[in-house]
């Protein structure tokens, strides 16, 4: 277990997962997540510091410390980045959690050019919704779900397996020459737009835009 935000962590983890055979042929840097739903107007610092931490810094310190192990065991091996579908595509008042989401994709293709000399290959996934015990509270119904649905033209909620094997994908031969890339595995959903987070705010009778005008009466 590792905290991605932290460096020492990082660096601890991988050689631990380096310790074993010497290599260190994969790596998913899959931690992720936003505690701020809300318009960016309305947003405080702390949160979109935090959110760029955790999505954006901790790819980055996997990328680096991942990605030097494996340029330094002789080459070869394979990064893939956790991105989102937010990463693409406006979604409303989720806007920290997007930014960090395209800036990971986008730092994953710098990576993959500049690891690519050594034989490393980094790409991201840019997962859609995905009925997780994380995101019960979005699938298990309401507003945000409803707005959801029509955006998926394959008509589900994804599965954990439909991203595990696309990182199993991206990790075996199969994908040998393929780098660089920021792949959407979301049931098409990038094909339309990004969700409405603000349903889950009015879902309990907040609108959310309503503080950036503040009170206006009196």
């Amino acid at each position: 277990v590792a905290d991605v935000t932290d460096e020492d962590s990082v660096q601890s983890a991988v050689a631990a997962a380096t310790g074993l055979t010497g290599r260190l042929d994969g790596l998913f840097a899959c931690a992720g997540g936003s505690t701020g739903v809300g318009p960016l107007a309305t947003s405080d610092v702390e949160t979109i510091r935090s959110t760029m931490e955790l999505n954006y810094i901790g790819t980055f310190l996997c990328i680096k410390h991942g990605g030097t192990q494996m340029a330094r065991q002789g080459g070869g091996g394979s990064i893939i980045g956790c991105s989102s579908h937010a990463g693409s595509d406006p979604f409303r008042c989720l806007g920290a959690y997007g930014a960090a989401k395209a800036g990971l994709d986008h730092l994953c293709r710098i990576a993959a050019d500049e690891m690519g000399e050594f034989g490393v290959r980094v790409n991201s996934i840019q997962p859609g919704i995905v009925g997780t015990e994380l995101m019960t509270p979005i699938t298990g119904g309401g507003k945000l779900l409803d707005d959801y649905m029509p955006l998926i033209p394959l008509g589900r909620i994804g599965d954990p397996n439909d991203i595990a094997e696309m990182v199993r994908f991206l990790v075996g031969p199969e994908s040998a020459w393929l780098t660089g890339q920021n792949i959407a595995v979301d049931g098409g959903q990038n094909l339309r737009r990004g969700a409405d987070y603000g349903e889950m705010l009015r879902e309990f009778g907040v609108d959310p835009m309503a503080p950036i005008l503040g009170d206006t009466e009196g």
